[in-house]
């Protein structure tokens, strides 16, 4: 990115409230993942859900809980 469209987009946002401004953020965010090449997505992925995992089997959770939270939900839904 050049320095003046970088300058003009610091300029545009630093007038916005703080609640735009953090949908702004999530755009740009967005942008960035959408333009990201499709293998680079499933490894983001597949690293997300191996963290989760890892969180899950240290705090017990088991996938047979999960399973039945899912189930549990989905029977409200």
């Amino acid at each position: 990115m050049n320095a003046s469209i970088r300058d003009q987009l610091l300029r545009e946002v630093a007038t916005l409230p703080v609640e735009q401004a953090r949908r702004v953020l999530d755009f740009v965010r967005w942008l960035k993942v959408a333009a990201a090449p499709a293998a680079e997505l499933d490894a983001r992925v597949d690293a997300a859900l191996a963290d989760a995992r890892t969180r899950a089997t240290a705090t017990g959770i088991t996938d047979e809980d999960i399973a039945r939270e899912i189930a549990e939900h989905r029977a409200h839904s």
